[in-house]
């Protein structure tokens, strides 16, 4: 999530302040302060807020370290925006004119020897500081947002020693942090090497159907359409002030949609498949590795990770329900696609489905997608609806009057 997102949708420099100062405190006994669009004497302690790139860095970080941070910022599919981005990325860090395309800047009095040559990378729910010195990472959980996102992170990284991602090397749930191997990889959407890209994707599904053997449970629709009524309920109750009444009920609306098409498919009988899912596979944390590595993939940020249907990765890849827009025209698409979906549901390790069970998987996936985003927008003192919620919302009122 971008950082000129995330400071639109909350009060970004407080979470950011008390994040970054709780755990030097409690880390090595620091007792300075952090000045926003303030600048010290001191050169070592200033720092430059880039909002495009997502990046807070040191004013005098070297050139070659900030452009592999940045590296992936430099891509995209169309060959002018690509070279124009390549632009930007190369004067945004230029020493010669990373101030100029800076947006804002700070400075940390006292800075300690862990920030001095680190470059901090802002989150949905956590902050990253990347020490270029050792070449490991700090991940922050945010000052007062959900404990369960690391907590659940932590429990996948160890329980599953086979996930081909970041070494884990340290965490403290209490303290809310945990630091791991840095890795050098671009995502499988940010490359034109369609090879590379189709042979890491393949490594992460491999990876999942791993822990989908492992976790496998399986329980009785009635019982599960249950489970999850009762998570809605908990994530409506939990919405932030900022969404209004009008805007629960339709998420209630939804879900009563959906239930309805579950129950007239008339397949009571049917046993729903569960297991411990990644819960935002998507493109952008399906990683290449740069560097020599045995690895084949890197597969990241294992914060949504928990038991859901077992199919609800790969449709979430395959839907690219991670940019809801048009998510309805997409379903829509491939609601009778017998082909597409049977494909998808193998690669999630389910073999035996049929045509009226394909529909029960949308339908199941969709209410999955609901109670991911309604945790996903649990953020203490939220300012704005979270565009991507609303998107999903308008998406499935639009779709319901197609199905």
């Amino acid at each position: 999530m971008k950082l000129d997102y995330l400071l639109e949708r909350e009060d970004f420099i407080t979470v950011f302040n008390t994040s970054i100062s709780d755990y030097l405190e409690n880390s090595c006994n620091w007792t300075g302060s952090i000045f926003w669009n303030k600048k010290s004497t001191k050169g070592d302690e200033n720092f430059l807020v880039n909002k495009r790139l997502n990046l807070i860095f040191p004013a005098k970080t070297s050139f070659r370290d900030l452009k592999n941070i940045a590296r992936e910022y430099s891509y995209n599919p169309n060959m002018f925006m690509r070279w124009l981005q390549s632009i930007y990325v190369l004067l945004a860090l230029s020493h010669v004119t990373r101030k100029i395309f800076s947006s804002q800047y700070l400075y940390i009095e006292t800075i300690p020897k862990i920030l001095k040559n680190a470059c901090i990378i802002p989150g949905n729910h956590s902050i990253r500081v990347v020490d270029l010195s050792s070449n490991e990472c700090i991940v922050l959980r945010k000052k007062s947002y959900r404990k369960d996102k690391l907590e659940n992170l932590v429990a996948s990284r160890c329980r599953f020693t086979n996930i081909p991602g970041p070494l884990l090397y340290k965490f403290d749930l209490e303290n809310g942090w945990y630091k791991e191997e840095r890795i050098f990889g671009i995502p499988i959407d940010r490359t034109m090497n369609e090879v590379a890209a189709k042979k890491s994707l393949n490594a992460a599904q491999k990876c999942m159907l791993e822990i989908y053997s492992i976790s496998r449970q399986e329980i009785l629709l009635s019982d599960w359409m249950e489970i999850k009524s009762k998570d809605l309920a908990v994530g409506i109750d939990n919405m932030p002030s900022c969404y209004s009444t009008k805007e629960r009920m339709l998420v209630l609306t939804i879900f009563s949609t959906l239930s309805r098409l579950v129950k007239n498919l008339d397949i009571d009988d049917f046993n729903v498949i569960s297991s411990i899912t990644h819960g935002d596979f998507q493109s952008a944390n399906i990683l290449i590795p740069l560097n020599k590595d045995t690895r084949e993939v890197y597969l990241i940020d294992w914060e949504y990770s928990k038991r859901r249907c077992q199919h609800y990765d790969n449709f979430v890849f395959m839907f690219g329900a991670r940019s809801p827009k048009g998510l309805s025209h997409r379903i829509l698409a491939n609601i009778e696609n017998t082909s597409k979906i049977q494909e998808t549901l193998i690669e999630s390790g389910i073999k035996e489905s049929t045509v009226n069970q394909h529909k029960l998987y949308i339908y199941l996936f969709l209410i999955e997608e609901i109670v991911y985003r309604l945790e996903d927008t649990d953020v203490p003192n939220l300012k704005n609806t979270e565009r991507g919620f609303i998107t999903l919302l308008d998406e499935l009122n639009k779709m319901f009057g197609n199905i």
